[in-house]
């Protein structure tokens, strides 16, 4: 990212196009199954950098781990996914304003048979637990008393529902949209109640 921001704007309107980094997560940002980019982040970007002066929007997909990389190394323009802002992070990248909050959900087997409503049950209850790489659920599990070097990183929440289906873990973290879409058609698993985590800083 540009320290100055009217540069990277006056580049991106004399090319016409800017690149978006997107992680392919529904309903955040995604490629449809026309091959569309679509979501709640590519659509708002879109009405956006055409207010700016910047008509076309170019998906880049990469791994939602990747983001802040993709974009630092210029591989992108711009990341439009859901991403909490923390500490950490604003230490790498500048923030737009936020334009929601999301709350938490998580991805256990049918009927939930840990009980696992938070981040302190999990804890509690010593469960397996795996989220995805660069997720900022695994800081709120850290927060919450789990050791860091158990936490099983995965690729994404298609990785995280297979975990969870063959009983590698017990449950697997993301935001509550992700974790409900990514566990609607699964005849093993299903989402938790959406709740908030806890955060310090």
């Amino acid at each position: 990212a540009s320290d100055n921001g009217g540069d990277l704007l006056d580049r991106l309107k004399a090319q016409g196009v800017v690149r978006l980094g997107i992680a392919g997560e529904i309903p955040f940002g995604y490629i449809d199954k026309n091959g569309e980019l679509t979501g709640e982040a590519p659509e708002l970007a879109k009405v956006i950098f055409k207010r700016l002066g910047v008509d076309r929007v170019q998906p880049v997909p990469t791994e939602f781990g990747s983001l802040i990389p993709g974009l630092n190394s210029q591989q992108f323009d711009v990341v439009s996914a859901g991403m909490y802002i923390n500490p950490e992070r604003c230490q790498q990248v500048v923030f737009a304003d936020p334009d929601y909050q999301m709350l938490d959900a998580f991805i256990v087997r049918k009927g939930n048979p840990k009980g696992l409503h938070d981040y302190k049950d999990v804890v509690a209850k010593k469960a397996r637990f795996a989220t995805g790489t660069g997720y900022a659920e695994i800081q709120y599990a850290v927060e919450a008393g789990y050791k860091e070097s158990d936490i099983l990183i995965v690729p994404d929440q298609v990785a995280g529902l297979n975990a969870v289906e063959a009983g590698r873990v017990d449950v697997f973290a993301g935001t509550a949209l992700t974790m409900r879409e990514g566990a609607k058609k699964s005849s093993k698993a299903e989402s938790t109640k959406p709740f908030t985590p806890l955060v310090k800083g």
